[in-house]
């Protein structure tokens, strides 16, 4: 537990009141309740309940915050019986960890018109050990099936000084949504909205009266064994969060996160004043959030600690005169010499010494050895904080708003992003999980700077088909392609040291390729990707009445619009800016030729988002499609979604209306 020593006490807690929760006591007319938005939704919140505070019984054990929850559901179908499992992670540190209790629930159903109404049994409560930072309590509620309701409340108690977030959208509908938040006049919050839904939000002070309990000192700084019982007065805020009827968050195509977008309200704490007078402030701004980072054993510290790194340091000084040559060196030194763990960090669990001897680590013991190295190496050389997609977007000063940190090296006056994890990365490329909105580069000096980690620079793929039509319309072609940029750590890992036979297996099947032969496909980091292989198929052409029918792209058509819906509500994320090439050379009888040369076509997104073109030519019995498709941003929002769905729907228009051959 946190010790709290201070000259003068302070004294401060708050009161907890009496929830009114009531549960175990729902009526028979709750069964009457029904969705407003979907007639067979898997499953509603019926009501949804969050109370939060923060205590204090012990001085010496410190403060602590409890939080309640109280959920009580509807399950419509099959589809919404994982509503009847519930999980609860809880974090822990060192000696401190976050435990639960009064875990309690009841399934109902009607039987005959009378409520029949099953306790959960704790025996049917389980423990288990996610990580070194995480356990996990789940309990399966009983007798769960098709048209019950399950209702259960739980208590979290947190040595932490922490708020959870008031996440108020679930996939199903919610009817009633409530939050109690009480903070204390010593803490500060920063508070922001997340989603596209807002509660009304009522705030009152309070004035709370409590006991707690302290030992006096004895001489020379030490505890006596008598235990003193203190009463107390402090002001605190209430904050009380509502809504009805919150829409579900629903799965759209081509969204990063969905969590990133689920209506919500983040609390981060800025400061405590623990003693009359003196204020720690956590994360009110960047600077503060730097200054805690530089100052903290897990962050900054380590950085002035790597006196084990000199000799090597001094080796790749004098290995690579030049600097790009250097740091590119002593980034494939670690990321072949340093193994991550799988776990993404943004703060190291123990020395780098530690983790450079084990030749292991997180990502953040990972690439601050990476900086560290660099640094010995005499580079210019900066820690980044960034959030992979799967964890959150930092839109905010924050120190738990990432969980992952790069590397930065200075070379020619330009900044050069490194991942020391990424084994299947070259220099300077990032993972598609990386390119996440913003992350913040770090100095020992206090000072930190903005990094846009979206991707600006376009990966490419490039695509040739050489193909014959025969007399008896069947083709024969050759296939070649090749990826340039980001793109290519994907094309890595998901082919890298896979069997031969399933990487034919995988084009074969893609296109609906009948054979496929002289197949060589490159990933390794030597070169860029690239596949190639001969094909042979008789399914790329349709004759109608002695009219040949292909489709100009043949098996590389996008086949239907991605983006069916009238509406949007996320951000569309195309992961990079992109440019697709695609060179078409059909080779056809010299008997036929086009029965007309469309004309080219060339669509233009409004303020130079996007463009795409397409041009087919004949040269004697060769006709040449070439398409050419280019986004120049990453993301998209939803105000943009009618002109990516009018653009798709206009590009697939043309790429899907088919050349029409003729006998000469």
């Amino acid at each position: 537990m946190r010790k709290i020593l201070v000259a003068l006490i302070v004294l401060f807690t708050v009161l907890v009141d009496a929830q009114d929760f009531k549960i175990g006591k729902l009526k028979t007319d709750q069964f009457d309740i029904t969705s407003n938005f979907e007639a067979k939704t898997p499953a509603f919140f019926i009501k949804k309940e969050r109370f939060s505070e923060f205590k204090l019984n012990d001085w010496e054990e410190g403060w602590y915050a409890q939080k309640i929850v109280h959920n009580i559901i509807k399950i419509n179908t099959t589809n919404g019986l994982d509503y009847g499992t519930v999980t609860i992670n809880l974090y822990k540190r060192s000696a401190d960890e976050e435990r639960v209790n009064n875990i309690e629930g009841y399934t109902y159903e009607l039987v005959d018109g009378a409520l029949k109404k099953t306790k959960l049994d704790k025996k049917s409560i389980f423990k288990t050990t996610l990580s070194e930072r995480y356990d996990q309590v789940s309990f399966a509620m009983p007798n769960v099936k098709e048209g019950v309701i399950v209702e259960y409340s739980y208590e979290v108690f947190s040595p932490f000084w922490k708020i959870d977030d008031l996440i108020f959208q679930e996939d199903v509908p919610v009817i009633s949504y409530k939050a109690e938040v009480k903070v204390p006049e010593i803490f500060e919050f920063n508070t922001y909205y997340q989603g596209k839904y807002r509660c009304t939000l009522e705030q009152e002070n309070k004035r709370k009266s409590f006991n707690f309990s302290f030992r006096q000192q004895g001489a020379y700084g030490t505890k006596t064994q008598n235990t003193r019982i203190a009463n107390m007065t402090i002001t605190e805020a209430v904050y009380t969060y509502s809504k009805q009827n919150i829409p579900p968050l629903k799965e759209e195509i081509y969204t990063n996160n969905l969590e990133n977008y689920r209506s919500s309200i983040i609390f981060e704490l800025a400061s405590a004043e623990l003693s009359q007078g003196k204020k720690k402030r956590f994360a009110t701004s960047w600077e503060e959030v730097v200054q805690t980072l530089n100052e903290s054993d897990r962050f900054g510290k380590p950085l002035l600690k790597t006196n084990f790194l000199k000799e090597e340091g001094q080796r790749f000084r004098e290995s690579y005169p030049n600097q790009k040559d250097r740091a590119y060196s002593i980034y494939e030194f670690v990321k072949n010499n340093i193994a991550w763990d799988g776990k993404y960090r943004s703060r190291v669990d123990r020395s780098l010494k530690k983790a450079f001897e084990s030749k292991a680590g997180s990502s953040a013991e990972v690439n601050l050895l990476l900086v560290a190295l660099l640094r010995e190496a005499g580079l210019t050389s900066h820690p980044v904080l960034s959030a992979t997609k799967n964890y959150k977007v930092p839109i905010f000063p924050t120190l738990e708003g990432f969980n992952h940190i790069l590397a930065a090296v200075a070379l020619n006056d330009r900044l050069t992003l490194l991942d020391a994890t990424e084994r299947f990365a070259k220099p300077g490329q990032l993972s598609e999980n990386v390119h996440n909105w913003e992350g913040r580069l770090v100095r020992p000096d206090g000072s930190s700077q903005k990094i846009n980690l979206f991707s600006k620079k376009h990966v490419q793929e490039q695509t040739l088909v050489n193909i014959t039509f025969s007399e008896d319309t069947k083709a024969r072609g050759v296939f070649k392609k090749r990826l340039l940029g980001d793109n290519e750590i994907a094309f890595r890992k998901k082919f890298s040291n896979k069997p031969m036979a399933t990487q034919e297996a995988y084009f074969r099947d893609q296109y609906n390729l009948e054979t496929l032969t002289d197949f060589s496909l490159k990933s390794d980091l030597d070169s860029n990707a690239e596949i190639s292989y001969k094909f042979e198929s008789q399914e790329l052409l349709e004759v109608i009445n002695d009219k040949w029918y292909i489709q100009p792209l043949l098996f590389l058509k996008e086949n239907e619009n991605p983006f069916k819906a009238s509406t949007r509500e996320t951000p569309i994320d195309f992961k990079f800016p992109f440019i697709e090439r695609k060179i078409i050379n059909i080779e056809v009888p010299k008997t036929h030729t086009l029965q007309e040369i469309p004309e080219p076509i060339k669509l233009l997104m409004t303020d130079n988002l996007g463009e795409y073109s397409l041009t087919i030519s004949q040269n004697q019995n060769v006709i040449q499609v070439m398409s050419i498709f280019k986004l120049n941003r990453t993301l998209f929002p939803p105000s943009e979604y009618e002109t990516i769905r009018s653009f798709y729907t206009q590009m697939l228009e043309r790429q899907t209306t088919p050349l029409v051959l003729i006998k000469k």
